[in-house]
């Protein structure tokens, strides 16, 4: 499951980040797996997903989140 499938403010844990050509940078971030996450905001029309990790604010597109293998628990 991904992130862009949830509803604003649900909160999930990161399970894995997918090889992908934005995985390193995600990690960089703080999407490391074990880390809680909340889908904060969704933009209109496919836009980008506003995540928080770790109390920090991310922005990603819909297509590179999808690198982030949730769980809800």
């Amino acid at each position: 499951m991904h992130i862009s499938l949830l509803k604003e403010g649900t909160e999930c844990e990161i399970i894995q980040i997918k090889e992908s050509e934005i995985s390193v940078r995600l990690m960089e971030l703080g999407c490391l797996p074990g880390m809680r996450m909340k889908l904060i905001k969704k933009s209109h029309f496919g836009g980008p997903l506003l995540i928080e990790v770790d109390n920090v604010l991310i922005s990603v597109g819909v297509e590179e989140s999808k690198a982030i293998e949730i769980g809800l628990n």
